[in-house]
């Protein structure tokens, strides 16, 4: 087991421990053992994986159902998503949201208003924790997955 705590501040470095974690430092203000969330890795060769049973958006429009591996990642600088999920968050993103996306190889870009930047919905990923099938919603902001022009990245 090991953990990575990664940090959004400059005053305050991140730290990776191996054989554990310390859940007073690095986890949200109250938080207890139970709210931690177990998941078996995925068998994959390439990356640390773990399964995910579908993948949502806001209030509950799927991008992706069926298993799909999520990579264990550790503050990559963008992220990836399998072709069919992001054609449906791009389509979703426009008919929900009026937000164009169009490609600027090598990257993807938005128009969007910062006003309607700031309601965009967080993506939720529904993770398979275990062989018996527990499952938990692990969100990712919206300020994760579009970053508006001119704000720092969180």
């Amino acid at each position: 087991m090991f953990s990575i705590y990664l940090s959004n501040d400059e005053a305050v470095p991140g730290k990776m421990i191996f054989g554990g974690y310390d859940l007073a430092q690095f986890a949200k203000q109250g938080a207890k053992e139970t709210d931690i969330f177990w998941a078996d890795q995925s068998k994959n060769d390439q990356y640390w994986t773990i399964p995910s049973k579908n993948v949502q958006i806001g209030d509950g429009a799927v991008l992706a159902g069926g298993n799909q591996q999520l990579i264990i990642d550790n503050g990559m600088s963008f992220g990836l998503i399998p072709n069919q999920s992001f054609i449906n968050l791009l389509k979703f993103l426009k008919e929900k949201h009026g937000v164009n996306c169009q490609n600027n190889k090598p990257f993807w870009s938005c128009e969007v208003s910062e006003e309607k930047y700031m309601q965009l919905p967080n993506l939720k990923f529904n993770v398979v924790g275990n062989a018996e099938g527990k499952t938990q919603y692990l969100e990712m902001p919206f300020h994760a997955y579009m970053k508006l022009n001119g704000s720092s990245p969180n």
